[in-house]
């Protein structure tokens, strides 16, 4: 029963479903027409959508660049410079329009900058671009209203106060008053206007900061005009010609000829220094032999790039030339700012060698010109450090070691202030000792134990005590090998034992108790010797060798046969040092077993064959010739014959007994 119902009632709804409603038919009549209406809709906002712009561009008089282009009317190109709002529909306007009314606004309102510069371009009205100049906020709009003027007193005060340096710039090129671009050489910020200025001003044989050097020499500038001036008139020809000529090859040749005045030629020193500024490479005259023929300068000639011949280089040639007399004009270029124009100075004091350039070099900063300062000290005085020119700067590099934050330069510092040998060092060095790296405390022992102050040897002592930094002991007790007296060897045995697992500071302890008593240390750096740690055995050899200790000669052949090269090689030199032949059949042993390794062409092994042939040589015993004559060695190997060619060298000179 209750089941008959159930499906009845399904009956019941299936039928329902497949009856039409009343009005059915009627309402999906409207729904058509509804969808009918709406298409129409969908397609007229689509077209808006991609025409509709356009339409309101044409109605607005808004019209696309290329559009613009196409008008010639001036008024119609008056109106759409007023109602465009695309810049450069506007800048288009300007480049076809000449009103200068209509440009002035432009030029002023405009709240494009590029439509306002390409309006101030066809200006012709100074005051309006002066107003300009002074008033408007765009870089480009002020540039291109200084390119037009011509009044100097604006353009004074633009050069002095714009604050954009590529205007200031324009304005100082534009300047004829010395005075006042002497003035901005001097003043002004930016390292290129100052430049400009300076080259401008007259002052054109370095482009640095001259006039801080001139308050250091102040008659230099004068001094070098008046040489000029009284200069010979083929060398006044030489000078003007070398200055207006811009053909590299030219200026060569011209300061050729300016060398062959040397002492003489002093006058051109303006114009020679300028010329250091030229590279530009010249190989083809090397090439050719001679000057070449235009057709080949214009085949083969490169007007850049450094190397070879250059103008600079022949002027550097033509100022070594003359000789003392530019010696006092070279410290000035030490303080360039260009690298190259310091590198060529050093250069060129080194060959001229004079001891007033003693103190510059010393205070030289950097390391990076062609001449290293040192080497060029060493020229003019191996023993420089001791003049009183070099003990002057002592409290310029004590600023440096207690200020510079640069570690090269700190170290650099430390360096010479030991080469010197000024006392005054002691105390900033043992100062900057407790703060520095590990690099800079090696320099500062070793700038130490050259000044060799007794007054460091306390708080030396102090820093072997302190608990708190036992990393300083090591290099504090080397110190005092170096400056202190026997008096010290009880105390630092003590802290031998003390200090019984700390092997950097037992060895730094041996060291310096043989420093002070050769016997009392021997024993304890023989330990060191053959230490397991091959640091420690390769720097008591050094030592050994140093000092030619004649006791050390057998421990040393017995280390020749350790199998690290660095090992062997620290003590076949010191061998070599100490010159006992005893070492000769031990070293000559070396060469066929490290000509048979594996790893012959490896760097250490090749250097320590090398080492051992060089000491075979000092040693001059003729028992080594046979052995190294019947080496052999492969043909076809590079490594070989370059050892081949060291054999012959080794054996000549034990032939000889010379080195």
């Amino acid at each position: 029963m209750e089941k008959n119902k159930i499906n009845n009632s399904l009956d019941h709804k299936k039928g329902i479903d497949k009856q039409d409603f009343p009005g059915m038919s009627i309402w999906n009549k409207l729904h058509f027409i509804a969808w009918l209406s709406i298409i129409p809709i969908f397609l007229i906002a689509s077209f808006w959508q991609r025409t509709g712009s356009d339409i309101y561009r044409r109605f607005s008089g808004d019209l696309y660049s290329y559009e613009v282009e196409e008008i010639n009317d001036p008024k119609k190109l008056a109106r759409l410079l007023i109602t465009s709002t695309e810049p450069e529909s506007r800048k288009i306007v300007i480049e076809k329009i000449s009103d200068q009314v209509i440009l002035a606004k432009a030029a002023s309102e405009d709240e494009s900058p590029m439509v306002r510069e390409a309006a101030v371009k066809k200006l012709l009205n100074e005051n309006t671009l002066i107003k300009i100049a002074f008033n408007d906020e765009g870089r480009e709009v002020r540039k291109a209203c200084v390119e037009k003027i011509l009044d100097q007193s604006v353009l004074a005060k633009i050069a002095v106060k714009d604050v954009d340096a590529d205007v200031r710039s324009i304005a100082v090129k534009k300047l004829v008053d010395k005075k006042l671009l002497a003035k901005i050489a001097l003043d002004d910020p930016n390292k290129q206007v100052r430049e400009f200025a300076l080259v401008l001003s007259g002052y054109d044989f370095v482009r640095g900061p001259f006039y801080e050097y001139l308050k250091v020499y102040p008659d230099l500038e004068a001094k070098l005009q008046l040489w000029e001036e009284q200069s010979d008139i083929e060398l006044k020809v030489l000078i003007k010609d070398l200055r207006i000529s811009s053909d590299p090859v030219n200026k060569y040749y011209i300061l050729e000829k300016i060398s062959a005045f040397k002492e003489s030629g002093k006058g051109a020193l303006l114009a020679l220094f300028n010329a250091l500024y030229d590279n530009r490479s010249l190989r083809i005259i090397e090439y050719y032999g001679s000057r070449p023929s235009q057709a080949e300068l214009d085949m083969e000639f490169s007007p850049y790039g450094r190397g070879g011949t250059s103008p600079s280089s022949q002027a550097e040639k033509a100022i070594v030339g003359i000789g003392k007399s530019a010696v006092e004009s070279l410290i000035v270029i030490l303080k360039d700012e260009n690298q190259g124009i310091r590198g060529s100075a050093v250069a060129a004091i080194g060959k001229i060698g004079d001891s007033r350039a003693i103190g510059a070099l010393v205070c030289l900063k950097d390391k990076g010109v062609c001449s290293y300062p040192e080497e060029t000290l060493n020229k003019i005085d191996p023993n420089w450090y001791e003049l009183d020119s070099a003990k002057k700067v002592v409290p310029y590099y004590v600023e440096q070691l207690l200020e510079e934050k640069d570690l090269d330069r700190v170290r650099r510092a430390v360096y010479y202030l030991g080469l010197v040998k000024d006392k005054r060092a002691t105390k900033p060095l043992l100062q900057a000792f407790y703060g520095a790296s590990e690099r800079v405390r090696v320099a500062i022992v070793n700038a130490l134990s050259r000044i060799g102050d007794k007054s460091a040897i306390e708080p030396l002592w102090d820093m072997c005590n302190d608990s708190h930094r036992i990393y300083l002991c090591d290099d504090a007790v080397r110190v005092l090998g170096k400056i202190g007296d026997k008096s010290l060897i009880k105390p630092l045995r003590k802290k031998y034992q003390e200090y019984h697992g700390w092997v950097d500071v037992r060895f730094a302890i041996s060291e310096a108790i043989y420093n002070l008593d050769k016997e009392q240390g021997f024993d304890l750096l023989i330990d060191f010797l053959n230490s397991s740690e091959k640091d420690f055995s390769e720097n008591t050899a050094k030592i050994f060798g140093t000092n030619k200790d004649l006791r050390a000669v057998d421990p040393l052949i017995h280390l020749l046969s350790d199998g690290n090269a660095h090992v062997v090689e620290a003590a076949a030199v010191a061998l070599g040092n100490i010159g006992d032949d005893k070492a000769v059949n031990s070293l000559l042993e070396i060469i066929p077993k490290a000509l048979e390794n594996e790893n012959m062409y490896e760097y250490y092994t090749y250097s320590l064959v090398k080492t051992v042939l060089k000491v075979l040589g000092q040693l001059k015993d003729s028992r080594a010739i046979g052995p190294l004559e019947k080496l052999q060695l492969d043909k076809d190997n590079y490594h070989h014959n370059k050892i081949k060619e060291q054999i012959d060298h080794t054996i000549y000179h034990i032939k000889n007994k010379s080195i």
